[in-house]
């Protein structure tokens, strides 16, 4: 069974910290966040990126929706936590439709939501930072890419027609430590739980799409690895779709035919692959920013409730 994480601990230990604390605080420092957004240097590249997460542009309405000073959703509990997190700084009478779990494929109205196809149908469906424990967790790499081992590694539940042919393709070849952990199935593809420490010791790191977006993508480009992966499908707060091939992770077929050939390619090219790991990196940088995340964040659900006529 996978322990947990000290990761989970801290996520837990900070919403009994945050609970009580009263939300005209919130208010407040939103305030001060908007208000600091017109001396930032950065200002030009926040809004686009409030625009990306927010595409809504017309007028809609709410019907009926949900007031967010009434929000409770503890079947979904990170998705409420995280949400109710940035709720918080508005004022309690507005309301807000929202799709938690996975990937919103289409919408007919605007929604919150986690995930959401990359392309037109996701057109209604606005990202927030949602089950940040599971999805956002970054890592500090202090292993050289060339001090790693040549090889390949994946870890994680394979119940997705993408995720079993992969694994049942790869899990014995040369240099590609490839298996799913999926409980209580006794397949030759069934290997042990490894920890992300452990799979930082490899030069590649797979990321396989499951039910939407690939857990590992975030820890994996803010490593010393460099990432593989089939083009995404579907994009979450991180932007997914910004993503460029050969310029943020290396991309593979869809049915990852080409795996073998692309890692002797850049088992050969070494300085290639750290300048596609030093990129990597780099788009990881804003998400690490607290404030910055918060002050997107307070945007995205401010053009929100504006479209809506609620502000």
């Amino acid at each position: 069974m996978q322990p947990i994480s000290s990761h989970k601990l801290r996520y837990y230990a900070r919403q009994l910290v945050e609970w009580p604390l009263p939300a005209g605080l919130f208010r407040a420092r939103r305030a001060a966040l908007v208000r600091a957004l017109d001396i930032d240097p950065e200002r030009a590249l926040i809004r686009e990126r409030v625009a990306y997460c927010n595409p809504v542009d017309a007028p809609f309405e709410v019907a009926p929706g949900t007031r967010i000073g009434g929000f409770r959703d503890l079947e979904h509990s990170t998705y409420f936590f995280d949400a109710r997190r940035y709720f918080r700084y508005f004022p309690a009478h507005l309301r807000v439709d929202y799709r938690f779990g996975d990937h919103v494929d289409g919408a007919p109205s605007p929604v919150l939501t986690k995930a959401r196809p990359i392309g037109n149908r996701g057109r209604n469906c606005v990202l927030l930072k949602l089950n940040r424990v599971r999805h956002f967790r970054f890592v500090n790499d202090r292993i050289p890419y060339g001090k790693k081992r040549d090889g390949i590694v994946w870890r994680g539940l394979a119940y997705r027609p993408q995720r079993q042919a992969m694994v049942r393709r790869f899990y014995a070849e040369p240099r590609c430590n490839i298996g799913q952990t999926n409980p209580n199935e006794d397949v030759p593809w069934q290997k042990p739980f490894l920890s992300i420490r452990e799979q930082l010791g490899y030069k590649f790191i797979l990321s396989v799409e499951g039910n939407d977006v690939a857990t590992n993508l975030k820890w994996a480009m803010a490593s010393n690895s460099l990432c593989f992966m089939a083009r995404p499908r579907y994009e979450t707060w991180f932007l997914e779709g910004q993503l460029r091939a050969g310029e943020h992770y290396v991309e593979l077929a869809p049915d990852h035919s080409d795996l073998p050939d692309k890692m002797e390619h850049y088992l050969s090219r070494p300085d290639e692959a750290r300048q596609i790991v030093r990129r990597a990196n780099r788009h990881v940088v804003p998400f690490r920013d607290e404030r910055r995340e918060t002050l997107v964040s307070l945007l995205v659900l401010e053009k929100y409730f504006e479209r809506s006529g609620q502000l």
